[in-house]
């Protein structure tokens, strides 16, 4: 195919005698992309299709269809982590996912949670209260300052990350004190492996102000440190603010950084 082979063709979709999905059919079979056979139209003046918005109708308020959204002044952050206002925890929402959200009729219904308390499930007491809380604000055992972390073993016990107070607080399934593990720095997040021998995983994470620290602890329950890995950076096998782990199996891990906008998937040696 020559020049005027191509302008024909061209022209025929300009006049409507040919597609476009043909004419980008017959560029693709002569090897070239989609991108630039679209290009190719674009500089003969021949606009992009549009795609048409299906028509719907709502019948009630939050009943579907195409939602638009007015802020007064436009997002510039999509973490709620960094968020410097409203418009930004507003627009994260797109991608960040709440434990549990509002239903159009104002019921409370779980998104990440599996399930939102009540009476019949056991998560509330018969007057409509928590079945139990722990913990003040403060330093001592059983007290806390920015838990950030929290996980159980197969006894049942709950590892908390008392983040302000670098250490983690053990506390048996009725909630009572048992005794806090100090190794590890500042937990600013934690999970338990499964499987027979189980261990802790604990995050001395970074600020995001600094490269200081970044490692991970392996833990023994006990509160014995087995080993570490990692450090600050934006590298493979460094990590950035590290917010969440999850234990796959005992040397199976998924990291995921705040500062790195992304998560990594960690296999240590056996």
């Amino acid at each position: 195919m020559d020049e005027s082979d191509l302008r024909q063709l061209i022209e025929q979709v300009r006049i409507g005698r040919l597609d476009r999905r043909r004419f980008i059919q017959a560029m693709v079979a002569l090897g070239l992309t989609v991108p630039m056979a679209t290009q190719m139209l674009a500089a003969t003046g021949i606009a992009h299709a549009q795609p048409k918005s299906p028509s719907f109708t709502p019948t009630k308020r939050g009943g579907g269809g195409q939602l638009r959204v007015l802020w007064w002044q436009a997002p510039t952050l999509l973490n709620p982590h960094f968020a410097t206002g409203t418009k930004d925890q507003d627009a994260s929402r797109i991608f960040y996912e709440p434990l549990a959200g509002y239903d159009p009729d104002g019921n409370i219904v779980p998104a990440l949670a599996a399930e939102v308390p009540s009476v019949d499930n056991g998560g509330l007491a018969k007057d409509g209260t928590w079945v139990k809380a722990v913990g003040t604000h403060g330093s001592g055992p059983n007290q806390f300052s920015t838990p950030h972390g929290i996980a159980s073993d197969m006894q049942g016990n709950i590892y908390v990350g008392d983040r302000g107070n670098n250490r983690i607080q053990v506390f048996d399934n009725d909630g009572t004190f048992k005794n806090s593990i100090t190794a590890g720095g500042d937990p600013e997040a934690i999970c338990i492996s499964p499987g027979a021998h189980q261990y802790l995983y604990s995050s001395n994470s970074n600020d995001s102000e600094s490269m200081d620290h970044g490692e991970i602890y392996k833990i023994q329950l006990n509160g014995q440190v087995v080993g570490r890995f990692g450090k600050a950076g934006k590298m493979p096998k460094e990590f950035g603010m590290v917010n969440a782990l999850d234990c796959r199996a005992e040397n199976d891990l998924w990291v995921g950084e705040i500062w790195n906008w992304r998560a990594q998937k960690v296999t240590l040696k056996r």
